[in-house]
């Protein structure tokens, strides 16, 4: 069984293994909230955390492990930290926490 959706996989790559894009919610806020240290040259990104992007290749090995760890660091209010020149809105928090729990 284990190979053929392995073999699905790789024949389909379509088939759940797809890239999906950001949705709005999640770039505006990374955008407005975290790109001050979090995107740009690679030599400045604090933490090795680059949230430039506009999708997520979930076949990537480490991809549900960064985005579980966004999603702790934000939930928490860890990040952004407290020095950050903007900081997002109850809302904005909520909306982009449900887009990161979402299956």
């Amino acid at each position: 069984m284990r190979a053929f959706v392995w073999s699905c996989g790789f024949l389909f790559p379509g088939l759940g293994f797809a890239s999906v894009e950001l949705p709005k919610q999640a770039l505006d806020f990374f955008e407005n909230h975290c790109f001050e240290c979090h995107a740009g040259d690679d030599d400045f990104i604090e933490g090795d955390v680059n949230l430039e992007m506009t999708s997520v290749d979930w076949s990537v090995e480490g991809a549900t492990d960064f985005w579980n760890q966004v999603y702790e660091v934000v939930h928490s209010s860890e990040m952004p930290p407290r020095d950050a020149e903007s900081f997002p809105r109850a809302q904005e928090r909520e909306d982009l926490l449900d887009w990161l729990g979402s299956d």
